[in-house]
């Protein structure tokens, strides 16, 4: 045991002592070159903005950056680095970057993309690998998460280039600060607001058959209530394209047994990692309470729908129809529905120029609404 505990401080002192030579190596440099190497094409374009993000990082730090034209110098005198995989040596450090009097490099190997998202508005993501190498070779590396994933959305603009300009800052924030630089402040994921409105578009879509159902091992990922006077049950549950994200519709009834013993009624929907075996998140569209007034249906969630593959969730009650973002884990909007239906069926499609979901009854439509900006966002 006590040769076990010397081991394991041992191992605590090698890691401290890690991260102390990082943060030894950068206070000691003075001068330092910023390469970018795009891996795409869309980041060729933001090459400029990375490279300026980072340079005010480094100067922020009390570092002076070796100017741009002299640092596409040193890229075009050293053409190994443009490999992520090249393994820096003190002597190709002298032989390469001596004549340009800098004792440190901050190479970015940088990864980005955009695509159309809802309402006709644009998402982005960018993912960076950034080495921080002094003249003595020592690196500090490391790579961003992939975003567009829960708790690390991407970055949405009403421009493709807003939104991946703001990708790649936030990049290359989390990549500076995970090498030891302190980021003053860091940007932050932008987001648009969506609103839902009662549409006139005309569609022939006929709704089908009942999707297919998650399985009860799956359901059972869910954390659904059961109590002795306080039970919840899956009432409908939706499978996004990509097979690794679920959503499951819990109603919720309790038991009061005051004076007056009564029944109070809610839902909740429960978001699902399949992958992970895991519950993601967990929106509520009806609190456990007495019907509130102008409430006429049911608080049950009768249907729920993925959009986008999984990143946003619909889900329709017998007063509301909901849309979430997945990503942020928010509501972005909510809208009461007229007719109170007791069974309904949600149907995801884009007609025209419009995101529009679809309320349905058998294999009628029954209620058609079109996700749109804000009017908050209408100047950007």
């Amino acid at each position: 045991m006590r040769l076990l505990l010397i081991k394991c401080l041992a191992l605590v002192c090698i890691s401290c002592a890690s991260w102390a030579t990082a943060a030894t190596n950068i206070a000691m440099m003075d001068k330092v070159a910023v390469l970018i190497y795009p891996q795409s094409g869309i980041a060729s374009g933001l090459q400029r903005s990375a490279q300026t993000r980072l340079e005010n990082i480094l100067l922020d730090n009390g570092l002076t950056v070796l100017d741009q034209d002299k640092a596409n110098e040193l890229k075009d005198v050293w053409k190994q680095l443009e490999d992520p995989g090249f393994l820096i040596t003190a002597e190709s450090f002298v032989e390469n970057a001596g004549q340009y009097d800098v004792d440190g490099l901050l190479v970015l190997y940088l990864t980005a993309d955009s695509a159309n998202g809802l309402a006709n508005t644009f998402t982005a993501t960018a993912q960076a690998d950034l080495r921080f190498v002094g003249a003595d070779a020592k690196v500090k590396a490391t790579t961003t998460s992939p975003m567009g994933a829960p708790g690390n959305p991407a970055s949405d603009g009403v421009t493709a280039a807003a939104a991946v300009v703001n990708a790649v800052q936030r990049a290359v924030d989390i990549a500076a600060s995970s090498v030891g630089l302190e980021v003053v402040d860091f940007a932050k994921p932008r987001s648009i607001n969506f609103s839902l409105e009662p549409s006139d578009v005309t569609t022939t879509v006929r709704f089908g058959k009942p999707r297919e159902q998650l399985t009860k091992d799956e359901i059972a990922l869910a954390s659904l209530k059961d109590e002795t006077w306080l039970k919840e049950s899956a009432t409908c549950s939706v499978k996004a394209l990509s097979g690794s994200v679920a959503a499951v519709a819990g109603y919720i009834r309790d038991t009061d047994l005051g004076r007056q013993p009564q029944r109070l009624y809610g839902s909740v929907v429960h978001v699902l990692a399949l992958d992970e075996k895991k519950e993601l998140n967990a929106f509520e569209t009806a609190s456990v309470s007495k019907r509130a007034q102008g409430e006429y249906g049911t608080s049950q969630v009768l249907d729920c729908d993925f959009i986008y593959n999984w990143r946003y969730l619909a889900a329709v009650t017998g007063n509301y129809l909901f849309l979430w973002d997945i990503e942020r884990g928010q509501e972005l909007a909510k809208i009461s529905i007229p007719d109170a239906p007791k069974k309904a069926s949600l149907l995801y499609k884009r007609i025209g120029d419009q995101d529009v979901l679809l309320i349905g009854y058998k294999k009628d439509v029954i209620g058609v609404y079109s996700i749109v900006r804000s009017r908050e966002d209408a100047s950007q």
